[in-house]
């Protein structure tokens, strides 16, 4: 895809406030900075787990995010896999 086109969706995702595809549109642009600070910035008022995905891509650490029947985030080390995968089995 051309960098026009990157141009013209920050410019809509910003306008709709599609905060999670914006950064997206930076970590394909090599604006990785801009990214994080976006993420970071969101991530402060409202956790979601593509956000922390993201930042997981941007910041090369990496966690399993558990979403419990009660809607809260639980975030465990890439370590405790294994003990996750045969708890759950």
């Amino acid at each position: 895809m051309s960098l026009g086109c990157y141009s013209s969706a920050v410019e809509i995702f910003e306008r709709l406030e599609l905060w999670e595809e914006l950064a997206l549109c930076y970590i394909a642009t090599d604006r990785r900075a801009k990214a994080k600070h976006l993420i970071q910035k969101q991530l402060d008022t409202h956790a979601t787990p593509t956000l922390l995905c993201l930042m997981g891509d941007i910041t090369q650490v990496h966690i399993i995010l558990c979403v419990s029947c009660h809607g809260n985030y639980h975030l465990f080390n890439v370590s405790c896999l294994s003990i996750l995968v045969n708890v759950s089995i």
